[in-house]
């Protein structure tokens, strides 16, 4: 049997860290909040994007666990934060499970969106746009 190196994770939370402190001058949450003042109107795939976007550069991370993660951070404050909590709770995240069940039922096929899971699932025309669009 192969054996594989194991990550510790130190890597990860030193980007993180990094992004934190250079890109959010130390400052997450008003981070947060100067980004989506920036895109004004509620546009759920654009406030997803202004989020996610910057972060991708953080090591080890993917949009999957970035929005789980801002979508509960974001829903964290309802009554002092109502914007964020709009943002928080409209984002969609893409699994396998969710990807696969789109392919299989020939949706992703017929809307002419058929991609391996990945980046795609985010990008215009994805499973999150199509996901997005039936939840409207």
């Amino acid at each position: 049997m192969p054996r594989h190196p194991l990550r510790n994770g130190r890597l990860n939370q030193t980007s993180l860290y990094l992004f934190i402190r250079d890109q959010a001058k130390s400052d997450l949450v008003g981070w947060i909040e100067e980004r989506l003042k920036e895109i004004g109107i509620a546009d759920s795939r654009a406030s997803q994007e202004v989020l996610i976007g910057p972060m991708r550069h953080i090591f080890g991370v993917s949009d999957k666990v970035l929005a789980m993660t801002l979508s509960t951070i974001l829903m964290a404050d309802r009554a002092n934060r109502p914007r964020c909590f709009d943002v928080g709770s409209q984002m969609i995240v893409v699994d396998t499970l969710v990807h696969n069940l789109l392919k299989r039922t020939g949706i992703l096929a017929g809307l002419d969106a058929a991609h391996m899971y990945g980046p795609k699932c985010y990008q215009h025309g994805g499973c999150a746009e199509i996901l997005r669009r039936v939840a409207e």
